[in-house]
């Protein structure tokens, strides 16, 4: 497993509580270390952190999409009730 920054693993433990989930969303992530050198994958990181919110079925759904990295087809991939709570927001 590639390293994770500081600020990324800080998120994930504050957001996911058991050590299995933990690892499980470290791994996840790391993958994107590998496929996606060329772009602020710390920024990517937190935002599939941020949009999933603590839930795996979000972190699962995301990476089995047609997610490959892209910030914009993460946008495209959100589902419909984060998007709702998005634009009530803004």
């Amino acid at each position: 497993m590639e390293k994770l920054s500081n600020v990324i693993l800080e998120k994930i433990e504050n957001d996911y509580r058991t050590e299995k989930s933990q690892n499980y969303v470290k791994e996840k992530l790391s993958a994107l270390v590998f496929t996606h050198n060329n772009l602020d994958v710390n920024q990517i990181m937190i935002s599939i952190l941020s949009i999933a919110d603590g839930n795996i079925e979000i972190i699962d759904k995301i990476f089995e999409s047609n997610f490959h990295g892209d910030p914009h087809d993460l946008i495209e991939i959100l589902p419909k009730d984060i998007l709702e709570r998005i634009k009530m927001i803004i």
